[in-house]
């Protein structure tokens, strides 16, 4: 291969176009290379360059127009203008994923469900007034009331085992409850149990003192006791949910269920107005044997058994993910004191 040298005296390839020593710039032959080498498109990529620049100083001028125009009519927005303006398309995804208020509210922008609202106050009333009517069989047969109301708890608790919907209904849930303003669950959530072994454990207790508390308000009222004793079961279940909702108001997530505050006002109850009351575990006693005198083999008073429940149902509600609520044993024994009180200053 013969080699050419530059002027330099730097030898050079044939397929050189530029010396490597000095720089200068040589052209190729055709006839070494076997193909004719083409000029470049100066003239084009000028004219492209030209009209590009063109494009950008006009989109420049263009924009800062606009703003300028932004800027004047600042503030004055035409009404038929913003009521034509398309909303985004993300406007939906945002108002879906916005985190609700749940703090108890009472304003006019909650809306409550006065239908359902009216059906469970009308049940409860119809109930009560049911048990009034017939308070001279209840009176007779002090047993069949508490028989009753456990009959009814279990086989509401049974039904909401079975219908997962029906139980997410009548939960104590305190977002539907404080900004939802579903307030029937402060007492339907008292006739929900989330196992069967929560269900059995409170309607013995229920039962247990459900009797003694009929026998207590049937002396006390007489006629009217059964129906008095209904007022106060209920009220029970109202007034022991109450402090929950107050103490996790910022958590709506927060969600319970059980008899256990109701039954608590029941035990407390018994206990102030009768303290000499003995607790059997042979049998309830409705049923006999429920006392050391009927003849149980093993009885508690009825103050030790009381600070027995509550230290059990503690235990209990701090199981992982419980929904067993441990304040409303508390309250509930507070309301059933104080009503115990009431009635004994009477």
């Amino acid at each position: 291969m013969s080699m050419s040298t530059c002027e330099c005296g730097q030898p050079l390839a044939l397929d050189d176009i530029k010396c490597p020593k000095c720089g200068k710039k040589f052209t190729i032959e055709p006839r070494f290379t076997g193909f004719e080498i083409p000029e470049p498109p100066i003239d084009q990529w000028r004219e492209e360059l030209s009209i590009k620049r063109k494009f950008s100083d006009e989109s420049l001028a263009e924009v800062k127009r606009e703003a300028e125009k932004r800027q004047k009519n600042k503030g004055k927005r035409s009404p038929a203008k913003s009521s034509d303006k398309k909303s985004s398309p993300f406007a939906n995804i945002k108002r879906k994923t916005r985190q609700r208020d749940y703090s108890p509210s009472f304003s006019s922008n909650s809306r409550t469900n006065w239908p359902a609202l009216a059906l469970t106050l009308i049940v409860l009333v119809s109930s009560v007034k049911l048990i009034d009517a017939n308070s001279i069989y209840f009176t007779s047969n002090p047993n069949y009331l508490p028989i009753g109301l456990v009959a009814l708890t279990s086989l509401i608790s049974i039904f909401a085992f079975i219908n997962r919907n029906f139980f997410e209904a009548w939960l104590f849930k305190v977002g539907e409850i404080s900004q939802g303003r579903q307030y029937w669950r402060l007492l339907t959530s008292g006739f929900l149990h989330v196992d069967f072994f929560h269900l059995i454990f409170n309607m013995y207790a229920l039962f247990s003192f459900a009797f003694y508390a009929g026998e207590i308000f049937n002396d006390y009222y007489g006629y009217s006791g059964p129906a008095t004793f209904a007022v106060f079961y209920l009220a029970a279940i109202f007034f022991s949910d109450l402090p929950s909702l107050v103490m996790h108001r910022k958590n709506p997530q927060y969600s319970s269920a059980g008899a256990s505050g109701a039954i608590s006002a029941l035990i407390a109850f018994v206990v102030i107005v009768r303290p000499d009351t003995q607790v059997g575990f042979g049998a309830a006693p409705g049923l006999g044997g429920g006392t050391a005198v009927d003849g149980t083999t093993v009885a508690i008073p009825g103050l030790l058994y009381l600070v027995i429940y509550l230290a059990i149902s503690v235990i209990f509600t701090f199981r992982k993910n419980s929904q067993i609520n441990h304040l409303a044993h508390f309250a509930g024994a507070v309301f059933g004191l104080l009503v115990g009180l009431a009635i004994l200053g009477s």
